[in-house]
């Protein structure tokens, strides 16, 4: 007995099908796992470069009897921001652009680093912008309680929303200098794209989750590690017990430090 020529035609074009249905399968996860690879690189290449900033920062500070950079020089129409401060040390612009940072700045002279500086470190660049409980004036090393748990840097920045996860939060345009309490939470939903003077008065820039979820952190103490922002950053209008502050966050103070 003899099969039918259109059965076994139409039985290799099932198998076929089949068979390009479970490629498309592999190459799906195999293209999910490669970009996994990449963004895992990508994330190993950015605490490199927040290693050799904090490497430069330790020594500025030790050059500047104790005294932390500011988060800028506040004199003129177009402040010098700690990226600036920070190249005789640094003696280079490529360690301040993040892989995974794919932002583009807009503002002229604004500068390009990917990372934000610690206001409670650094001091708030423009008194008209100062949010309550943060000191104007950088401080010294000697005022840092536990430098091993006190935030210096993290990937930034984005705006904080109130009843968001912190890895959703959408990024500002360019990329802020600094970072700090989510003093007061903006409307909802942000412009597209966010943008700088989109913030509200009072408030600063969170940090921004570019890896996976997760963000480099900068410690004082010169360690850099991977955390999720929740583990150390309160979410904005929550208040911690004794405080006043919304957003208020331990690991950002120097007389604090993460419990």
């Amino acid at each position: 007995m003899h099969n039918h020529p259109s059965r076994r035609a139409a039985c290799t074009l099932v198998e076929l099908l089949i068979v390009l249905a479970l490629i498309s399968v592999l190459a799906f996860g195999l293209l999910s796992a490669f970009a996994n690879v990449r963004e895992k690189a990508r994330g190993t290449v950015c605490a490199s470069n927040l290693k050799q900033i904090g490497m430069a920062a330790l020594i500025y500070v030790e050059d500047s009897d104790g005294r932390f950079m500011p988060v800028a020089h506040d004199n003129s129409q177009s402040p010098t921001f700690w990226f600036k401060i920070l190249q005789p040390y640094l003696k280079s612009e490529q360690v301040l652009k993040c892989p995974s940072d794919a932002t583009t700045p807009v503002r002229s002279g604004y500068g390009t680093s990917s990372y934000g500086y610690n206001a409670h470190l650094g001091g708030v660049a423009f008194s008209e912008l100062l949010p309550p409980g943060l000191d104007k004036k950088n401080k010294i090393m000697a005022q840092v309680q536990r430098p091993a748990a006190t935030v210096m840097m993290t990937d930034s920045g984005s705006i904080a929303l109130a009843g968001s996860a912190p890895e959703t939060w959408p990024a500002m345009v360019p990329c802020p200098p600094s970072i700090g309490d989510a003093a007061i939470q903006n409307p909802t939903p942000p412009p597209i794209p966010p943008v700088i003077g989109y913030v509200s008065v009072g408030a600063l820039p969170a940090p921004r989750a570019r890896h996976q979820g997760k963000t480099n952190v900068l410690w004082v103490d010169g360690h850099v590690s991977s955390a999720s922002i929740g583990s150390f950053y309160t979410a904005p209008g929550s208040i911690a017990p004794g405080e006043t502050i919304p957003g208020y966050s331990p690991c950002l103070r120097p007389e604090k430090g993460c419990p």
